[in-house]
């Protein structure tokens, strides 16, 4: 990675000797150091802290470097300044442990150091350790490995027992946890294991309690998983959407029959085994119902959904009750027949009600003819 080193004003005859450890550390482990100043006490462009931070946010944010080394007399100033700009993650790295933890659990993308304290006989020994530290490892890998064997020890325990008793006490069937890199959902950092700390890119945590005394399903909607707590439930290759991998709804608005008499719904019990839930709902005084199917994990919902249309079929359903066909449903007869008269080139929506999508409905001769 591309690793900015910006040097305050009252520090800037050390520069010479910052660069010079940061390079000896970083560059083995093929990262390019570029040094900004100041480069030395005379420099005529002088960098106060304040600068520090802005110049930190300009090359964070243009990527025009992936990391920031910097600092001032104490590194409050200069870490101060660069965590009040957007997108910098500054930490206050003063030894070698500090360093570490940083890297290992924070991974942010800058640090800042005291310059004028403890910076005496083999001070540079001491920057070359913090920047071993910081760099030799994977940024955000955990808490270290002896530390994350208790706290997942206590985690697994608590999502065990606790979580699925106030699950099935509030009668909650399905829980989703969200959140973002560097946008925590408060809750989900209690739920992640201790390597992991924090949200990756995008975390999704789902909950499912299946029922019948069975355990509480525990996925995490990503292509790794979370340690031995959370099993990951999604392949890019095949579902590049993750969102959509959380759950596929199977969503229909029906009409039934004026004299039916029979509302409820009951599914087969192999379409009721490939559904966690259905939800049905109607409007007052009307036989319109919206009629929702969450599918399993591994069921593919256009043939779940064609399944349902066969019952409904037999029970002298009409559907869509309250929107037209579009592309998705099939336009029977006399709704064809309506599409032809009003729209003859076929011009106006081909394909609506899965019709056909040439000119003129596919007549040769008229396509021949022209307009």
């Amino acid at each position: 990675m591309k690793i900015a080193l910006i040097t305050e004003n009252s520090q800037a005859a050390k520069n010479g000797i910052i660069h010079d450890a940061l390079t000896t550390v970083a560059e083995p482990f093929g990262h390019d150091v570029f040094n900004y100043g100041m480069y030395t006490a005379e420099d005529s462009a002088s960098l106060t802290y304040v600068m520090n931070g802005l110049l930190a946010g300009i090359l964070l944010n243009s990527k025009a470097a992936d990391f920031v080394v910097t600092g001032c007399g104490t590194g409050m100033g200069s870490m101060l300044a660069c965590n009040s700009m957007p997108g910098v993650f500054c930490g206050l790295v003063i030894d070698p442990t500090d360093a570490f933890l940083f890297n290992q659990i924070n991974a942010g993308n800058a640090i800042s150091m005291p310059y004028a304290k403890g910076f005496g006989w083999a001070a540079e020994l001491n920057l070359q350790d913090c920047y071993r530290k910081l760099f030799e490892n994977e940024a955000g890998a955990g808490y270290p490995r002896e530390r994350a064997e208790v706290i997942d020890a206590v985690l697994a325990e608590r999502l065990e027992t606790v979580v699925p008793a106030i699950m099935r006490e509030q009668g909650i069937a399905m829980w989703v946890l969200m959140a973002r890199e560097y946008f925590e959902e408060p809750v989900i950092a209690t739920m992640l294991d201790g390597q992991s700390m924090s949200a990756r890119r995008r975390t999704i945590l789902v909950f499912h309690d299946p029922g019948e005394g069975q355990p509480v399903e525990r996925l995490t909607v990503s292509r790794y998983g979370l340690g031995d707590l959370f099993e990951a439930a999604w392949e890019p290759g095949t579902q590049p959407d993750q969102w959509q991998a959380v759950a596929d709804i199977v969503a229909l608005d029906i009409a039934l029959p004026r004299n039916a008499t029979a509302w409820q719904e009951i599914l087969p019990a192999d379409l009721a085994a490939q559904s966690i839930h259905s939800l049905y709902y109607g409007h007052f005084f009307c036989h319109v119902f919206h009629q929702d199917y969450i599918v399993r994990r591994g069921v593919d919902p256009l043939t779940f959904e064609h399944r349902i249309w066969a019952l409904l079929d037999e029970r002298g359903a009409e559907y869509p009750a309250e929107h037209n066909v579009g592309h998705l449903y099939r336009a029977k007869p006399a709704l064809e027949r309506f599409y032809r008269a009003i729209d003859p080139r076929n011009q106006c929506n081909p394909g609506i009600g899965q019709t056909a999508r040439a000119r003129y409905w596919g007549d040769e001769h008229k396509e021949a003819a022209g307009p």
